[in-house]
């Protein structure tokens, strides 16, 4: 009998089919892979399974984007392949393309600054620091404004300056396309020359390597964002600009100058601010610190100081140096870092009334706080034409101790903050001879300690801080959807799934795939069998 060569035999011909196959199958499965790789890196398909959604946008940025009608282009300034590969910029442009695709009038384009110099020589008057390949164009064609942050801007960082822990795209994004669409920017502007921890210009300055920041940047950072623009003021020599909406007083070491201080006409301090509530639709906000009494300072139940005779006018008093301690309901161990309560059906709890339809009400803080003081009672009239509203917008809890120099000398619920609102009736002639009443809205926001804005509250997600400052500036009549954008944070972006889809992922590895892997086995060994 002939024996047959092994290679010629049937078991050879169809291990080598089975191998061949396998190998033609395997390599589809790699160059499909590469292939659709390189689809996702271009289209960016991606599916966003990161605990805070870090890849998506919130349905607040949605619905702000879909009433923008200007042009507006977003440009980065280095190409493509470059901006997808940087591990930070990759956040921004995946951000920046989501937001086109939510509105066809936005749109997003890669230059390399290099090459196109010529290009992004319009946007050079617009920063300050220079245009470079990291850097971010928001252009609004409409009004022909535009922003350049960099890309640093878009993301939170510690204390250092460097360690990037939170991603704030969204938010910083929609803040830039609020301040280049807008019709008209308001202005605040920060008070100087009375000690107040603030800086010209809010300059950062570096100590040994390590930025260090004023007390009132956080604030002013966040009227930036919400469309404002920043400046300080001198009073004692300067005039208030028609378009300044808020004035802030932040930690003043030093009282303000009265009439009997001033020694010209434009020098007095208190008349200029009276004159620019008694406008209507402006605020001023005031934050105090115990350390500094004498700005606040009070004397056998009257004002000693101008700024407090100006503030108890609209009813509101500082108990200067005094701290509100409460063990019981504290973030630190000494009991100074409070967590405030929340009032309800006030005009201050409006302020937090979205937070309150919250099935939790999330924490503020504040530290070292003095108590204020509601002098006038909740409502009275004022100068004969302005009915005055004040309530507490936060409040310590009845365990709290009120401390002077350190002493107990009383106890019981504190206001942290308060809130006062002057009405002014105005009669507006039509040009029919007709009169229209309308009503003017003025406003007074005191906070017991300048730690309420703080980077440590602000830019955390655990504190709504910001949400209620963000609400004060709505209002004060400046419209704006950031306190409901929230930053997030980067230690969480591992994927993360349920204990339902772990289950359901396993049940699918180790059951379903089997199954089909035995069906496709017994098919081809039935056809094998029959051929």
């Amino acid at each position: 009998m002939k024996r047959t060569s092994f290679f010629k035999s049937k078991a050879f011909r169809y291990g080598a089919a089975a191998t061949a196959l396998t190998a033609a199958f395997i390599a589809v499965v790699i160059l499909l892979n590469v292939v659709f790789t390189a689809l996702c890196n271009h289209y960016l398909w991606y599916a966003d399974m990161t605990d805070e959604e870090v890849f998506t946008l919130t349905d607040s940025t949605k619905d702000y984007l879909g009433d923008i009608d200007d042009e507006i282009d977003i440009y980065f300034c280095a190409d493509e392949d470059i901006v997808k590969n940087d591990s930070l910029l990759r956040y921004i442009f995946n951000t920046a393309s989501l937001i086109a695709d939510c509105n066809p009038n936005i749109n997003v384009e890669c230059h390399n600054i290099r090459v196109e110099k010529s290009f992004f020589e319009p946007f050079k008057s617009y920063t300050s620091s220079g245009i470079s390949s990291s850097s971010v164009v928001i252009y609004d064609k409409t009004s022909g404004i535009a922003r350049v942050p960099s890309y640093m801007n878009f993301f939170i960082t510690d204390e250092d300056g460097e360690t990037v822990w939170a991603y704030n795209g969204e938010y910083r994004f929609v803040s830039y396309i609020l301040q280049v669409t807008a019709a008209e920017t308001p202005i605040v502007c920060f008070t100087v020359g009375h000690g107040e921890d603030v800086t010209e210009n809010f300059t950062v300055q570096v100590v040994d390597g390590v930025p260090q920041y004023p007390g009132s940047y956080p604030l002013a950072t966040l009227f930036a964002d919400a469309g404002f623009e920043v400046r300080t003021i001198d009073l004692t020599r300067e005039e208030i600009d028609p378009d300044t909406k808020i004035i802030v007083i932040f930690n003043p070491a030093y009282d303000f100058v009265g009439i009997a201080e001033a020694e010209r006409d434009n020098g007095n301090e208190i008349k200029k601010l009276d004159e620019f509530l008694t406008v209507g639709d402006n605020a001023l906000f005031v934050f105090g610190d115990y350390t500094h009494p004498s700005a606040f300072a009070w004397e056998n139940g009257a004002p000693r100081s101008n700024l407090a005779e100006l503030l108890d006018e609209w009813g509101i008093g500082f108990e200067a140096g005094t701290q509100i301690r409460d063990y019981d309901h504290a973030r630190s161990v000494d009991g100074l870092t409070l967590q405030p309560q929340y009032g309800t059906e006030t005009l201050g709890s409006s302020l937090y009334k979205e937070l309150s339809n919250l099935s939790s009400m999330p924490m503020t803080a504040i530290r070292n706080s003095m108590s204020l003081l509601l002098t006038r009672g909740e409502t009275f009239t004022k100068n004969a034409y302005d009915i005055v509203e004040v309530s507490p917008v936060l409040q310590s809890f009845p365990t709290s101790e009120l401390l002077l120099g350190g002493e107990k000398i009383d106890e019981g619920a504190f206001n942290l903050a308060v809130l006062a609102r002057a009405r002014r009736q105005v009669e507006d002639k039509s040009e029919f001879g007709n009169y229209t009443v309308t009503y003017r809205y003025s406003y007074i926001a005191a906070f017991g300690s300048p730690t309420f804005a703080s980077s440590s509250y602000l830019y955390s997600n655990v504190y709504a801080n910001r949400d209620i400052l963000l609400t004060t500036l709505t209002a004060v009549g400046r419209d704006t959807k950031l306190a409901n954008i929230d930053f997030k944070a980067l230690d969480d972006t591992a994927i993360t799934v349920t204990t339902a889809e772990a289950h359901l992922w396993t049940a699918l590895m180790t059951v379903v795939l089997p199954l089909v892997f035995a069906a496709v086995g017994t098919v081809v060994c039935v056809r094998r069998k029959h051929s």
